[in-house]
């Protein structure tokens, strides 16, 4: 799959999408393509019910500079449900 270029120096990218759509696949890419250019990038997963950085029910962050290895994390936000029912007031 070709993506578009996207990257530029001191940039932030935010991807949303609908569940399964290939988010975590797009992210992987670009983070692929920035990690080839050696720069220094962060991730935030902020998909708790489905994370790639860190467990489930939290929010994690890493820092890459080499490889795209999401684990361990860098930082963790713990949300404590992956569901949003009885959450709304």
């Amino acid at each position: 799959m070709q993506i578009p270029d996207v990257l530029q120096k001191n940039t932030l990218i935010l991807v949303i999408g609908d569940v399964d759509t290939g988010k975590t696949t797009l992210c992987r890419q670009i983070a692929g393509n920035a990690l080839q250019r050696r720069w220094r990038i962060g991730l935030v997963d902020a998909d708790i019910g489905q994370s790639w950085i860190g467990p489930p029910t939290t929010i994690g962050m890493k820092i890459l500079t080499g490889e795209l290895v999401p684990d361990p994390a860098d930082a963790l936000y713990f949300v404590g449900a992956i569901s949003p029912e009885r959450h709304f007031t």
